[in-house]
């Protein structure tokens, strides 16, 4: 599982340079950053659940409820760092 996670990390450090550009193509095509964003955040929230699938942890995000509301504030910044 450490092979698969790392490749990971150095597959998304290796594409973080073309998400940008990505994000404003998609922008151009649809007329608006918006929608872009969405589409984007929808690919990745299922390329995530595949990799939760995978690694045996569907059941984590049943933990939030017991979380403090700020520790979710990530999924927030992500959204807004995307836009």
């Amino acid at each position: 599982m450490d092979n698969i996670l790392m490749t990971l990390v150095l597959l998304a450090g290796a594409v973080l340079p073309v998400q940008a550009g990505a994000n404003a193509q998609l922008s151009k095509r649809f007329g608006c950053p918006l929608t872009a964003t969405t589409l984007q955040l929808l690919i990745g929230t299922a390329v995530l659940l595949v990799v939760a699938a995978l690694s045996g942890a569907l059941d984590a995000p049943m933990t939030l409820p017991r979380v403090p509301w700020w520790h979710a504030m990530g999924g927030l910044a992500s959204a807004l760092y995307v836009v």
